[in-house]
């Protein structure tokens, strides 16, 4: 696995516009956002709109990783089963796996934090999403927290 140090997106002279491209998946713009925000126990969260899921790993997780240095993307038409490896993170202090909340087939992915993994740090949970996946089945999200159930969950890891 390749490592990467970059700055902030903004101090690379990147223009801003890649930032905004990156900010929102399609499907949250023109206020079209999901109902909810689903998570794990691993600290991924996950939102769906019309059987895709855009997921990505928590404020708490990237908190904890401290600096994102470079995020290895899953591939496009992988296929991932729920809570199994969806791709991995690297960071200045560890390097992590990723899991998948949900079951299906990897659609697309945030090409812009190949370049910017750091974005990670600064919108986890929201310009830092991972990938998309056309879900295989919507009963799993019976297996994950709302956020009041994360909130708790993370009240009990202190």
């Amino acid at each position: 696995m390749t490592r990467r140090r970059t700055g902030s997106y903004v101090a690379q002279g990147i223009p801003k516009i890649n930032a905004e491209i990156a900010k929102k998946p399609r499907f949250y713009q023109g206020g079209n956002d999901m109902t909810e925000t689903y998570y794990s126990k691993e600290h991924e969260w996950v939102k769906v709109k019309d059987g895709i899921a855009c997921i990505g790993i928590t404020d708490y997780a990237a908190n904890q990783l401290g600096d994102i240095t470079y995020v290895e993307l899953p591939r496009v038409g992988k296929s991932v089963k729920q809570f199994g490896e969806l791709c991995s993170i690297e960071s200045v202090k560890a390097a992590s796996d990723i899991f998948a909340p949900v079951s299906g087939k990897v659609v697309k992915v945030n090409e812009a934090l190949e370049e910017t993994p750091e974005i990670v740090n600064e919108s986890a949970e929201d310009a830092g999403w991972i990938a998309w996946i056309e879900m295989a089945d919507m009963k799993e999200l019976g297996n994950l927290m709302n956020l009041e159930g994360y909130d708790d969950y993370l009240r009990g890891l202190e």
